[in-house]
């Protein structure tokens, strides 16, 4: 989680790195983190829409996030995969996983 705010060409921070010195986890969480902070309102502007979003995700591709990751996001997201609903029902049965899997013990 600490590099999730590098930029693939350098000019991220805490540590500067550049590319493939990013680890992937990072470049991913990177995306979805910006997707995130773009569709949600915040006290200083509206939240944009899920396609503008994505629109300015895949504009900065190979500059601020990976291409090959962003890649895949603008694949899923013309998928239909961005949806509360799925998210919704991913983190539900992550939980009853994790739930079976501690009642297990």
């Amino acid at each position: 989680m600490r590099n999730h705010h590098e930029r693939i060409d350098g000019h991220g921070y805490p540590d500067k790195l550049a590319g493939d010195a990013i680890p992937l986890a990072a470049r991913i969480v990177a995306v979805a983190d910006t997707f995130d902070a773009m569709t949600t309102s915040r006290p200083y502007r509206t939240a944009l829409s899920h396609e503008t979003a994505a629109a300015e995700i895949v504009r900065h591709g190979g500059v601020q996030h990976c291409a090959q990751v962003v890649a895949a996001f603008d694949r899923l997201f013309a998928a239909g995969r961005f949806k509360v609903e799925t998210g919704e029902l991913l983190a539900r049965s992550l939980s009853e996983k994790i739930e079976q899997e501690y009642n297990d013990w």
